[in-house]
């Protein structure tokens, strides 16, 4: 198990890289973290042999849907979901440092965003 933390105003970014994990398994971790985190995102990374699986879950200002399908494009591959869940697969296991600069980069220039209207629906940017 590898992961990278990082913070950025205020909210708490956790990042892990994973073989060989059951992605129900890392659905239900990822639940855990967020009910445990004030504000953050989590995203999971998971190489199985030639493929990579992707889940992210948010519980701050980041889509995690937003976020997931780029990473499984540049994956060569798909995925979406909700701003607070998402999920996705891809075949290029070789794009992951990509993947991960990729996420950090956009998340320090806001670009995967969404904001609560006042009926608290999610709206995507």
């Amino acid at each position: 198990l590898n992961f990278i933390l990082f913070y950025f105003l205020f909210e708490t970014f956790f990042f892990f890289f994973l073989e060989n994990k059951d992605i129900n398994v890392l659905k239900v971790i990822a639940d855990e973290i967020a009910n445990e985190m004030r504000e953050g995102f989590i995203f999971f990374a998971n190489v199985n042999e030639d493929k990579i699986n992707f889940v992210s879950r948010s519980n701050c200002k980041i889509n995690s849907g937003k976020v997931l399908k780029e990473a499984a494009l540049e994956a060569e591959g798909n995925g979406g979901g909700s701003p607070t869940f998402a999920q996705g697969a891809g075949k290029r296991v070789d794009k992951l440092d990509t993947i991960l600069e990729n996420i950090k980069k956009d998340i320090e220039n806001e670009n995967l965003l969404y904001f609560l209207d006042n009926k608290n629906a999610f709206l995507p940017l």
